[in-house]
């Protein structure tokens, strides 16, 4: 098929100086409305950022489904004495990841919430690292907690759908702000919700921003022996054909260390699609295409949105809008910073699925109780008006996110911005390509 040039979105690029000057601490009562209904957008301060907005089709399944302003049934003087306990299911290398970025962001959203609302809930944390030996025992133990109305998270997809069943079995909703497979809502996880697009969504808004704004003469689809990976290079390599674009696929192993043949395969005005799931492994096809002299565009996944991938120049997809695009998303950092004392790196998805539960356990509460039964009823029709999505957050009948949205950043050296952040900063950044395109 030819490709179609009215599909094209004309871009411009703006950068977006993150401001690290903290804010004094708001009251409740004066608080920004990004704390108490969130709203605007967040990534790493360590990043420069921008943002193209890549809209995707509600999941089957939206038809009748609205996103309102409505407010908690409960309101804020009648959840006053709520409380209850949710559990974030972390995943990572270290079994202490206690103060990585995404929990950090999910006790900040519980926090503002307790504040603005009066509430006393708390959120555990529960790392099930990388393997999945250790993550049915740990869903185990967790539905076995009474105390546990609900789970933030899982944050991979591959936890998600080990976990998922015990805590189906056991009335515990979850809400992931990661987790993107699209099988996961295929109806086999019946408490399973997430408040980021899934692969189905992101995909083809790369691929139509590779054909319509890079417009390579080939792409190069190299995916790793993954899940995630092969539903990216699937969608991806789907969406790049109908659009006219010519390409060619490669499988490598996870943990690969020698990526001659792929190597081989790349000529001049290629595009290489790299479906990671690991930036380190990124890493090492990207620093041997340079060391054979090839500099190709790079463009990956959300698995690859992160200041540990090398790729200079890169573009990647996220769920979420420019962190310092707006003002509510400059005071969200500032808090962050303030609390935490630290930049933020991503976490966008994990504050806003720890306000969808916190909401929905003030709907439920009765007479200061939070029951595992109402909290799972109110999760569907939970509805966030704004968000740190860049838009309002509200569910389709298979548990998606409504009217999903994507975002395409660019990873780019910024030395002089690099000089105004803590001493842990990455020596690169982000920075997202600004536009709007419709599916």
């Amino acid at each position: 098929m030819a490709r179609q040039s009215n599909r094209r979105t004309v871009l411009s690029v703006e950068r977006h100086v993150v401001q690290l000057a903290t804010t004094p601490r708001m009251s409740p009562k004066a608080a920004s409305p990004i704390l108490g209904r969130a709203r605007g957008s967040i990534l790493a301060s360590s990043i420069v950022l921008a943002g193209l907005c890549l809209a995707g089709p509600a999941h089957a399944g939206s038809t009748g489904t609205t996103v309102g302003r409505a407010v908690s049934a409960a309101s804020p003087r009648a959840a006053a004495q709520c409380s209850g306990k949710f559990a974030m299911v972390n995943t990572g290398p270290s079994a202490d990841v206690t103060y990585s970025s995404a929990f950090r962001w999910t006790r900040l959203a519980i926090r503002e919430s307790n504040l603005r609302y009066e509430t006393a809930f708390t959120v555990v944390n529960t790392n099930v690292g990388s393997g999945t030996s250790t993550m049915l025992p740990i869903a185990q133990r967790l539905a076995a907690d009474p105390d546990i109305k609900a789970i933030i998270g899982p944050q991979t997809s591959t936890a998600t759908a080990t976990m998922g069943p015990v805590f189906d079995a056991n009335g515990l909703g979850y809400v992931s702000g990661s987790a993107s497979r699209t099988s996961l809502t295929d109806g086999s996880l019946k408490n399973f919700f997430r408040v980021i697009p899934n692969d189905s969504t992101q995909a083809p808004a790369l691929g139509r921003f590779v054909a319509g704004t890079l417009r390579p003469s080939r792409v190069v689809v190299v995916q790793q022996d993954d899940p995630y990976a092969l539903g990216l290079a699937d969608g991806l390599s789907t969406t790049l054909t109908a659009l006219g674009v010519a390409t060619t696929r490669s499988t490598v192993p996870l943990s690969a260390t020698d990526y001659t043949d792929v190597i081989a395969q790349v000529t001049a005005g290629d595009v290489v699609a790299l479906a990671f799931l690991r930036a380190a492994d990124a890493n090492i096809l990207v620093q041997q295409l340079h060391s054979a002299g090839k500099f190709p565009t790079l463009v990956g996944g959300d698995a690859l949105y992160t200041t540990t991938f090398a790729g200079i120049g890169a573009y990647t997809t996220y769920g979420t809008p420019a962190l310092d695009a707006t003002k509510d998303g400059r005071e969200a950092q500032a808090l962050y910073l303030k609390m935490f004392h630290d930049a933020p790196i991503g976490g966008a998805g994990s504050f806003v699925a720890a306000q969808v539960v916190a909401k929905a356990a003030r709907t439920a509460c009765r007479n200061g109780v939070v029951s595992r039964r109402g909290l799972l009823a109110a999760l569907p029709h939970t509805r966030l008006a704004d968000s740190l999505m860049g838009q309002p957050v509200g569910f389709t009948a298979r548990h998606d996110v409504i009217n999903p949205r994507v975002h395409i950043f660019q990873l780019v050296a910024s030395f002089s911005q690099v000089s105004a952040l803590p001493a842990t900063a990455k020596s690169h950044s982000m920075r997202a390509v600004v536009g709007h395109q419709n599916s």
